[in-house]
């Protein structure tokens, strides 16, 4: 396929490693079970959630952060982060769906 479209990989950006060591992918790092957020996204959500304790961020910003983070099941960066600013994480919630049974 790469020499029907004329491509060749960069020798400079190209790494091949074990796969236990992770896989850095738009913010994550994912590993075979399981995908936690990257280090860059982790400082990013931090300095985020610091600048609107300080009220110098507007709080909407939180939906997005939060979503990318459950989005990843990363609730315990989450936490860690909200510890640090002695927030209340809460308690762990789940979403379950229980299929209606017939009446």
């Amino acid at each position: 396929l790469m020499s029907n479209l004329g491509l060749e990989l960069n020798r400079n950006k190209t790494v091949i490693r074990d796969m236990h060591e992770g896989v850095e992918f738009l913010g994550t790092v994912v590993y075979p079970g399981h995908i936690v957020p990257g280090k860059r996204s982790v400082k990013n959500a931090r300095a985020a959630f610091y600048q609107i304790a300080e009220g110098r961020k507007d709080s909407s910003d939180v939906a997005c952060i939060l979503g990318h983070f459950e989005h990843i099941n990363s609730r315990k960066a989450l936490k860690k982060i909200f510890d640090e600013l002695g927030w209340d994480f809460g308690e762990k919630r789940r979403r379950s769906y229980q299929p209606k049974t017939g009446a």
